[in-house]
């Protein structure tokens, strides 16, 4: 079961991206939609590191050390890279939202 701990992780990264871009390609977005957008997209984020996190507490609490050593490069990587494109994304359409609406 602690499997789909990863797939939800993958799924939920992907939402975080896929929201604002979502917005910022039919450029039909006000600004309270893009705030609802930005807020749903970070808390994707969200939850995707906090599946990291529990599954990487499953790998802790039942001592698998390879898997561990085997992963947490690549899991630094990854992280690091969702959060900052769905930074930057949500950063681009906060500042097009903003400036629609002046």
């Amino acid at each position: 079961m602690y499997f789909l701990l990863n797939l939800g992780s993958l799924l939920f990264g992907l939402a975080s991206w896929i929201i604002p871009l979502v917005l910022l390609v039919s450029n039909k977005f006000t600004t309270s939609r893009s705030i609802k957008a930005i807020i749903s997209s970070l808390a994707s984020v969200i939850i995707a590191l906090m599946m990291q996190i529990f599954y990487t507490k499953h790998l802790v609490d039942i001592e698998d050390w390879s898997a561990l050593m085997d992963t947490q490069g690549s899991l630094v990587l990854v992280t690091s890279v969702l959060s900052v494109v769905a930074i930057v994304l949500n950063s681009i359409l906060l500042v097009k939202s903003l400036n629609r609406s002046e």
